[in-house]
């Protein structure tokens, strides 16, 4: 068997086969290229006209979150007042006691 093969690889041009795949590669690629062309040519309208419907819907979107957001902001800082006021008191308190806490100590240290 191993001579039948060795006489058929003899038989075999290399460089024949070489010359006729790389002219066939070259042929597909030209192939290949013009067909991507085509296409780049087919989808570019439509490609233009997704990316302004993208822009639009974005630009729609930011339109209607920016009120949301503001008012989101708004309302936290409310919030944030609000719970500042309300620990006040409380905080007031814990300083003084602190304070008083402190010159005990400060008194029983002497």
């Amino acid at each position: 068997m191993n001579k039948d093969l060795t006489a058929y690889a003899d038989a075999v041009d290399i460089e024949a086969l070489r010359s006729i795949l790389l002219q066939k590669s070259e042929k597909l690629r030209g192939n290949l290229e013009k067909s991507l062309g085509e296409l780049h040519t087919q989808l570019g309208p439509q490609m233009e006209e997704l990316m302004q419907t993208l822009e639009q819907h974005e630009q729609n979107f930011q339109n209607q979150m920016a009120p949301l957001a503001q008012n989101f902001q708004t309302q936290l800082a409310q919030s944030s007042l609000d719970i500042q006021q309300k620990l006040d008191p409380y905080s007031q308190d814990l300083k003084a006691r602190l304070m008083a806490l402190w010159e005990s100590f400060a008194k029983s240290t002497q």
